[in-house]
């Protein structure tokens, strides 16, 4: 398959909200999404308390009705995560939505089959809109990287 488009960027900590990118596909047959994220959980939780020590009480304070101790703090932090997933509309339809855990989210439409998560197409549409969701970044410097491929559909000459 050939490369259609590349994106990529980084998100702050703390990030919440939706990234779309729009793309001509022109006549495909097959089309391969990747989307790749460096998001891995810190091995030391502590670290992400480092300088929102007092925001991130605040809020925990807010939800517990008192102010969380020590241990309570760094286990609310453990738990925190970077939640990342992708969705596809062709000619405006909605086409999939991949949710699944893990730094490497693929959508995969072939003739009469697609991938799990993913809806089979009959005709894939001249124009792609793909967002990025993004409901916490959990690591300062979250990179994403998308990759978009194809391979055109063979016109018989007469």
């Amino acid at each position: 398959m050939e490369t259609i488009a590349c994106f990529s960027g980084t998100l702050p900590q703390g990030y919440q909200g939706s990234i779309t990118y729009r793309v001509y596909l022109g006549s495909l047959q097959k089309l391969h999404l990747v989307l790749s994220c460096n998001h891995e959980h810190p091995s030391d939780p502590s670290v992400l308390l480092d300088g929102k020590r007092d925001q991130l009480s605040s809020m925990l304070a807010g939800y517990l009705g008192h102010v969380p101790s020590e241990e309570e703090l760094l286990n609310a932090v453990s738990h925190m995560k970077t939640e990342i997933q992708f969705s596809l509309h062709l000619d405006g339809v909605f086409a999939g939505n991949v949710h699944m855990p893990g730094t490497k989210k693929e959508m995969l439409y072939e003739p009469g089959r697609a991938s799990r998560g993913c809806l089979i197409q009959n005709h894939l549409g001249e124009n792609a809109a793909i967002t990025i969701h993004v409901f916490s970044v959990a690591e300062e410097d979250t990179e994403y990287h998308l990759l978009i491929e194809g391979e055109k559909t063979d016109v018989e000459k007469n």
